[in-house]
């Protein structure tokens, strides 16, 4: 699908969902490699529910 989107100029957005900077990163890079060049970054309820967990580890 990339490919194809590149061939007929349509610009590719694609996902970064990791609570992990350097995962997220990672994975930023890779789709920069494929050629995105937007992304959706939904990392709200990961980014929350990574925190109440580590949170809730804490207290444990």
């Amino acid at each position: 699908m990339l490919a194809a989107a590149r061939a007929n100029r349509v610009p590719v957005m694609d996902p970064v969902f990791n609570p992990d900077p350097v995962e997220a990163g990672r994975q930023r890079n890779d789709w920069l490699a494929r050629g995105a060049t937007m992304f959706v970054v939904g990392t709200d309820k990961i980014i929350v529910a990574d925190a109440v967990s580590r949170y809730a580890s804490a207290l444990r």
